[in-house]
Order: C-alpha cells, then structure tokens, then sequence
C-alpha cells in the first residue's frame, strides 16, 4: 500500500511526508512517532512504556532503533531481518 498524496497524514508537510515515504521505501526506516502510532495523543507514562517496548523489541533483535539528522534521541526505527520474518508470520503472509 504506497503512502502517495492525498494519503498525507494531516499536519505533515508535502515535503516531510516525501522525505518519510522515500526513506521507508528505499530503507526500511519510519520516524518515531508515538502519538501517530497510538492515534492521538499520548501520556507521560504511555509514551514511557511504548519506548520499554520498543527496547524490548531492540534487545530480542526485532527492531533498530536510530538517530537520524544529528538528533540526541532515538527518533527512526527500522525492522531488523528477525523482526521482518516474525511481522511476516504474525500476519501470516509467505515469504517468495
């Protein structure tokens, strides 16, 4: 399913959303956006256990997380190769 306009996420500009959709595409890589992944916005405590998780998730080899553009904080994440065949089994889609 490609992110192509009008599927721009509201508040996102054209440019920033090209720039999330080539680096998915070409990378694997998405931004770290909590309050979009939870559909609204999101708790002190909400936001601290969605990035245990993810920690989690990084530990057990699923995910990478990454600093892009200089930041201090993890900010992109991408699925590992383990990660992209557990989300393949998960939704039960065969691997050609």
């Amino acid at each position: 399913m490609p992110l192509e306009p009008p599927d721009i996420p509201y508040g996102v500009k054209r440019g920033n959303h090209k720039l999330r959709v080539g680096l998915a595409r070409r990378h694997g890589i998405v931004p770290l956006d909590v309050a979009a992944w939870l559909g609204g916005s999101a708790t002190v405590a909400e936001k601290s256990k969605f990035h245990r998780h993810l920690a989690a998730m990084e530990s057990a080899g699923l995910i990478e997380r990454l600093r892009l553009h200089g930041a201090q904080r993890f900010n992109h994440v991408r699925l590992t190769e383990k990660g992209l065949a557990e989300a393949r089994a998960l939704a039960n889609v065969r691997q050609r």
